[in-house]
Formats: structure tokens, C-alpha cells, sequence
């Protein structure tokens, strides 16, 4: 994501002093116009700049601030809200607060899936990213399950025997194994191998 007003090509420390922390306090202190959601945006692009730099409480502060301005303006339910819970949450589990990581991103793909519908990419991003978050919290049946989602959603966009469905199925086997679900594992790799058969297949 990058910015229309620069802010993507200057250092976090520049960010900081340009006072648009102090501004969106202000901001969030009085009566809340449209135009803020400018405001919004900059921290946005600020977050993710500190986030780069590894400034993680800043970035965490700044996500936090454009996401109270946007939802405020635009309502809980808004995709910029979404986006800005998502990239929160990436902080988040940048600084291992898996748990909160979680949730942000639950909310996040619950709202992109009621705008954009179960098959649009970004969802397919959201879902990945919170099965990796739940599988780095050991929830391996959670992960598992979300895991079978991404694998239905690149189904319906890519056919059955698409190269992707075969690295999806690896990766859907390594989890059952981990909930000793083997033959589920096996079926799920006997498949992929199948489908790798068939792209070494001559014409």
C-alpha cells in the first residue's frame, strides 16, 4: 500500500515528528469530519513504515489510531477497517501476542467476506494468514480447518488438478498429522502426488 502524500518515501523518525500522532488524538477528542480520513491513511503509511523498521510499538500505536479514526467515521463494518484490523494484527504477531493477533484477524476476514464474497483474494490471504497464526498457537484443528477453506476456495479458481492444489495438499497433510489424522494425511498427499503425475504426463 502507498501513500498519496509521500509519507512512503520518509524515515519513521520524520513520521513521528510530523505530529500525526498528536493529530489523531486531537482528532479522536472532537467532533470527527470525512477529510480525517486522510489523517487516517498517513498513520496507515506511517504504521507500515515503523512496522518495516521493526518499530514495533509505534506501528502498533499508529494501527491503532487509524483504525479508532476510520471506524468511527465510516463504521465498524467498513473494509478499510478490515484492512487496517489485518495489518494490526501482522503487528501484533510480529511482537507474539498471538492472541490478539487472532482475533484481529478473525474480525478482518469476517467483514471481507460479508464485502468481497468467500472467493475473492484477499479473503484467500486473510485465511492464510489466521491458520498460520493458529498454528503457531499449537490450535492445530483450527488451522487444519482453515487450511481445507483456502484449499476449497483455490479449487473453485484454479480445477482440481492445478500445481497449487498439489502444494496446498502437502501442506493440509503436515497438519493432519499433527492431529494424528493419518489417513486423512494420506489421502491428502496419495492426491497431490497424483496431480504432480499428471503435470510430468507427456503431451
Amino acid at each position: 500500500m502507498k501513500g498519496k502524500n509521500g509519507f512512503e518515501n520518509q524515515p519513521a523518525d520524520k513520521l513521528q515528528s510530523a505530529g500525526l500522532l498528536r493529530r489523531a488524538k486531537d482528532a479522536l477528542a472532537g467532533s470527527l469530519v470525512p477529510e480525517q480520513l486522510d489523517l487516517a491513511f498517513d498513520l496507515s503509511l506511517a504504521a507500515e513504515r515503523y512496522h518495516a523498521r521493526g518499530q514495533l510499538p509505534q506501528a502498533e500505536l499508529a494501527y491503532i489510531l487509524a483504525g479508532a479514526l476510520q471506524e468511527a467515521i465510516l463504521g465498524g463494518e467498513d473494509l478499510d477497517v478490515a484492512l487496517t484490523a489485518f495489518n494490526l494484527a501482522a503487528v501484533y504477531e510480529s511482537e507474539s501476542k498471538l492472541d490478539a493477533a487472532e482475533r484481529l484477524y478473525r474480525s478482518a476476514l469476517r467483514i471481507m467476506e460479508d464485502k468481497l464474497g468467500e472467493d475473492h483474494p484477499d479473503v484467500v490471504v486473510s485465511l492464510q494468514s489466521l491458520a498460520a497464526c493458529c498454528q503457531a498457537q499449537g490450535k492445530y484443528a483450527k488451522a487444519a480447518a482453515l487450511q481445507r477453506r483456502m484449499l476449497d476456495v483455490w479449487e473453485r479458481a484454479l480445477g482440481p488438478d492445478h500445481p497449487i492444489i498439489a502444494a496446498r495438499l502437502d501442506r493440509y497433510a503436515d497438519l493432519l498429522r499433527q492431529l494424528n489424522r493419518e489417513e486423512e494425511a494420506l489421502q491428502a498427499q496419495a492426491r497431490s502426488r497424483k496431480i504432480r503425475s499428471r503435470q510430468n504426463d507427456p503431451i
